[in-house]
């Protein structure tokens, strides 16, 4: 018996033994956790803190380098009388002021910095020693002051002017200039190498422009990489009057609205020295050419120095009137689809132009009318073509051509070949989808007729019935949804 006592008396004293060491073990910890915090409070590596003057200083010493020219161009992309001339215009027509706390030659500097350097806000942050806020706030301060002098220098393109006094360019008719796509060499992350390169094998971004018989470029659309294919950019900007059109190469596609030469014919300036054209083909691609030569001869003045640049810019900023950018003609060109019409009229062109040339050699004063540029010819749906629209997608259900939400491209161009058999009507594939939607505008007007008004659809004459003792309600109905649209 007294041994069963020692032995609960002994564990009892372990167990006992065990909790004091616990606890000492907790304090023990507790009171290192303390000391340690205590001697970093007092013997650790202050942080480096920037007062105002310090930040002052280091904006002044980075201001100070843009004093030199070669710096100013690598920090900036521009020289520092160009640099000057913006800050003028930025101050004097895009509103932008000095502040208590900045210049405007200090924000443009940044501003012209990060976009030429591509510089995160972090970055930005810690080279003009500013905080997060201040960068992104005076960046679009400067950007906004920038998108007002647009109203200043972007003006519409006058499609109206005659070039009948220009010997190139009065065999087009109708032409309002030449387009052409250029590679601009870039620097682009890995990753993204092989879509920015180019056939010549460089990194480049391919950007589209047009201009005017003046070298005025009308046009400019960036931003593509540089294995995009001209067609493809120019399907991206289609935008044009159907009664006008450019002047282009062979890489892109002879339709309304885009004249090439002929194919397989001496073309290039360079190739004419020494020759004379000896049918129209040549005839018309020698001075199709000549007139192209105009968007070449743009993109190579686009290197001249900025300073001179930027002087012909202020003298026409000097002498601009105000400028409407209301949008006035709904009447565009919208695919790049060649017509018989188009080829008519390019050969028509180029014949009238090898006659009176012709004539002009046997010394006899004749000369034809150019022919004027095809305009495209309008069709309205009519009952006969609705109805092969029906039974065209109605077959195209069956052969599984429909999708859960619409058809697949396929069905559409189906549409578009029943009609051209049938009712020789050419039509493209976003005709008919166009065709499509405007059921459904209806569909959904004539539901919501049904469904929440008290007019009567007459099921066998599929239309609505309207009694002569509901005209009235009926004609203020209307009045309703014609205003709500």
């Amino acid at each position: 018996m007294s041994d069963e006592v020692s032995a609960r008396y002994l564990r009892k004293c372990l167990r006992d033994s065990d909790e004091d060491m616990e606890l000492v073990t907790i304090v023990a910890s507790f009171i290192v956790v303390v000391a340690t915090a205590s001697y970093g409070q007092v013997y650790r590596v202050k942080e480096v803190t920037w007062n105002e003057c310090e930040r002052s200083q280091v904006r002044a010493t980075w201001m100070n380098t843009l004093k030199n020219e070669t710096k100013c161009r690598e920090q900036l992309r521009l020289d520092i009388r160009c640099f000057d001339k913006l800050c003028h215009l930025l101050q004097s027509k895009g509103g932008l002021v000095t502040t208590r706390n900045v210049t405007v030659k200090e924000v443009v500097a940044q501003f012209l910095h990060v976009l030429a350097h591509d510089l995160k806000n972090r970055t930005a942050q810690a080279l003009f020693a500013r905080f997060g806020e201040t960068v992104s706030r005076q960046f679009h301060v400067v950007l906004e002051s920038i998108l007002k002098l647009g109203d200043y220098y972007i003006k519409r393109v006058d499609h109206t002017t005659n070039y009948a006094h220009d010997n190139k360019w009065k065999w087009f008719e109708g032409a309002v200039g030449a387009l052409d796509g250029t590679y601009i060499k870039m620097i682009v992350p890995i990753d993204d190498r092989a879509r920015y390169r180019d056939r010549k094998g460089d990194t480049s971004t391919n950007v589209l422009a047009t201009c005017d018989p003046n070298l005025h470029f009308t046009y400019v659309l960036p931003g593509w990489e540089g294995s995009a294919s001209d067609p493809r950019i120019l399907r991206d900007a289609l935008r044009r009057p159907n009664d006008k059109y450019f002047l282009v190469d062979l890489g892109y596609t002879n339709c309304e609205g885009f004249l090439t030469p002929y194919k397989k014919t001496r073309y290039h300036l360079n190739l004419w020295r020494g020759n004379i054209p000896t049918n129209y083909m040549e005839l018309f691609n020698l001075r199709h050419s000549s007139a192209r030569n105009t968007i070449e001869r743009a993109f190579g003045e686009e290197n001249m120095e900025e300073t001179t640049y930027l002087q012909e810019v202020e003298q026409e900023l000097e002498a601009m009137e105000g400028i409407d950018m209301e949008e006035k003609d709904n009447d565009f060109i919208s695919s790049t689809r060649s017509t018989n019409e188009w080829t008519e009229f390019m050969d028509q062109l180029a014949k009238t132009m090898f006659f009176t040339l012709e004539m002009t050699r046997q010394g006899k004063e004749h000369s034809v009318p150019l022919p004027a540029p095809a305009r495209r010819s309008y069709n309205s749906w009519n009952s006969k073509m609705d109805t092969i629209l029906t039974s065209t997608l109605y077959q195209q259900i069956n052969e599984g051509n429909k999708g859960d939400r619409d058809f697949k491209p396929q069905a559409y161009q189906a549409v578009a070949d029943k009609l051209r058999v049938e009712l020789n009507i050419i039509l493209s594939a976003a005709h008919v989808k166009n065709r499509i939607k405007v059921w459904k505008k209806h569909y959904a007007v004539i539901t919501e007729i049904r469904n929440y008004t008290k007019f009567r659809w007459d099921e066998e004459r599929k239309m609505l019935v309207i009694p002569v003792e509901e005209l009235e309600d009926w004609k203020n109905y209307c009045k309703v949804i014609t205003s709500g649209l």
